[in-house]
């Protein structure tokens, strides 16, 4: 019986792990990669051509994901806090799709589509700045709630790693 709860804990934990590395790496294509499924594509030899087809095959559509979440195991590893760790990996990866989302919805409101039937000049690198910025802000607070060392508190996530005498007793 001891062994199903530890097991438990462990295979919810790697399940989150794999549920937020697809998450990111998904991610990861749909900001970065902005033609991947375009019908033109800029010429060969640019910047925008190069960047574009970095992150759209391997290793750069992992460049963000594989680092994420090796810190995530070593938070885990540091905390021995699994079952904890897998909820809010879980609660993250759904955040995640929803951030990005709403980001989206912001980003075409602020970059509207032009009144023409096709306008190859469309996609882009500009249209990925805010989904870009939303997307590091919520790997920066998914990192400091698993790296928070203690149950998540609003307290200890907006302290910033101010040590106070509180929080952490001598």
């Amino acid at each position: 019986m001891k062994t199903i709860r530890t097991a438990i804990p462990i295979l919810l934990f790697l399940l989150s792990i794999l549920a937020v590395l697809f998450a990111l790496t998904i991610m990861t294509n749909l900001i970065f990669a902005p033609w991947d499924t375009a019908v033109q594509r800029p010429e060969l030899g640019t910047w925008q051509r190069t960047l574009n087809d970095f992150f759209e095959t391997a290793p750069g559509v992992y460049i963000f994901s594989i680092p994420l979440v090796l810190a995530n195991i070593v938070f885990a590893l540091r905390k021995r806090k699994l079952a904890y760790l897998a909820g809010v990996n879980f609660a993250f990866a759904i955040l995640f799709w929803a951030a990005l989302l709403i980001s989206f919805f912001v980003n075409n409101a602020v970059f509207p589509y032009p009144p023409v039937m096709y306008d190859p000049n469309f996609r882009g690198y500009h249209r990925t700045l805010i989904p870009a910025a939303v997307f590091a802000l919520m790997c920066i607070v998914w990192l400091r709630v698993v790296g928070a060392s203690r149950e998540f508190s609003f307290r200890a996530v907006t302290t910033l790693g101010k040590k106070t005498r509180k929080m952490y007793p001598r």
